[in-house]
């Protein structure tokens, strides 16, 4: 642990692959998700001139993740990926500082992008099971977070929490679970959408990129070994947990942001448009919305087959329709929603009277309206 100025000490080739990765992961996956939060939250804004609730949950996240991502980025310069030999002292104490910083900062950015995820998920799917699931993991991980953090800041003396394996895997099993079910939340719903082939794979592998959020968590778990062991090189150990959450946290807001594109995608005939269903529900069945057509179900008269007129012409792209994916669309709704045909007819009225007592022609319109 003492030693020698760092400058001065020549790096074996184990400690440069670890801190080239380090380096290389954090600024990868940051920028990663700097560019496709940012795509999505202008999206939003501009191209459907909205901003939710979801969106400024992804925003929050998103600058706690930039944080952290400069943070891992000093701790990687103050030693992370180094023998700890290697460290000299005073770079060592700045790296055990900031290393108690990351550790009071995990949950709290954890459930940033958690939270941001499951508000998105409660304004796409309208439907019942995601909305009740999104609302009790959104309080679970508040109750969580909240636990977990105070357990981090004020450690007891000496801190044993900086050095119990148990407390860390907890944790990690607990958000990787939290990843699981948040990842297979929408599939239940997206299988039942009426789309071609290749449109169901597109939207699938958009929402399924998740998966390496889910991954992320589960590696770290084998990271987290030199806890378990009471290995004293902290610093050159430590390393790959420091970029393996710098992987969950960026790719989690990724995937989470990559749906939010769709209305972009469509514009530039990536997801071409959203009457392309086929099969034979998609051409027999009147009522069923053949496509996976977006709308935002906030509006208070969801369900219902006329909008207010503060919901008219309004789109905002992002939530799938009820009709379109359980199909519970009366016909009554359905015969609505179609559009007016008006003619106008033109009758004339005769008389048989005499010439001179001739009275001018009546004429009436009328308008009919047939659906």
């Amino acid at each position: 642990m003492s030693g020698q100025a760092s400058s001065a000490v020549v790096l074996g080739a184990d400690e440069k692959y670890e801190i080239a990765v380090s380096y290389g992961t954090i600024i990868a996956t940051g920028a990663l998700a700097i560019l496709v939060c940012g795509t999505r939250l202008c999206t939003r804004m501009f191209l459907l001139n909205t901003f939710g609730i979801d969106d400024w949950a992804c925003l929050v996240g998103l600058a706690f993740v930039t944080v952290f991502n400069g943070i891992g980025l000093a701790v990687v310069y103050y030693g992370a990926g180094k023998h700890i030999e290697h460290v000299s002292q005073e770079h060592l104490s700045k790296w055990f500082m900031l290393y108690y910083v990351c550790i009071c900062m995990y949950l709290s950015i954890s459930f940033a992008v958690k939270s941001s995820i499951l508000l998105f998920l409660r304004r796409v799917f309208p439907a019942t099971y995601i909305q009740r699931a999104t609302l009790g993991m959104i309080v679970f991980l508040v109750l969580f977070t909240i636990s977990g953090t105070f357990v981090a800041a004020f450690q007891c003396n000496p801190p044993k929490y900086a050095v119990a394996y148990g407390i860390f895997m907890y944790q990690a099993v607990v958000i990787f679970a939290c990843d699981i079910v948040m990842f297979l939340l929408p599939f239940p719903v997206l299988l039942k959408l009426q789309l071609s082939p290749a449109r169901r794979f597109a939207l699938l592998a958009v929402f399924g990129s998740g998966v390496v959020a889910c991954v992320a968590p589960a590696v770290r778990f084998r990271s987290l070994n030199f806890y378990k062991t009471g290995s004293s090189d902290t610093t050159f150990v430590g390393a790959s947990s420091l970029y393996w959450m710098a992987i969950e946290y960026n790719m989690g807001l990724v995937a989470g942001s990559l749906p939010g594109l769709q209305p972009l995608f469509k514009r530039f005939g990536i997801f071409g448009t959203t009457n392309d269903a086929t099969g034979p529900s998609s051409r027999k069945n009147p009522q069923f919305s053949p496509s996976y057509q977006l709308e935002d179900h906030s509006s208070k008269n969801w369900g219902s087959g006329r909008r207010g007129k503060g919901s008219k012409n309004r789109y905002q792209g992002e939530s799938v329709l009820d009709a379109t994916v359980m199909g519970e669309r009366s016909s009554q709704e359905s015969d609505e929603a179609r559009i007016v045909k008006t003619q106008v007819f033109t009758l004339t009225h005769e008389t048989n009277d005499h010439p001179s007592e001739t009275k001018p022609p009546s004429w009436g319109t009328f308008n009919a309206k047939y659906r």
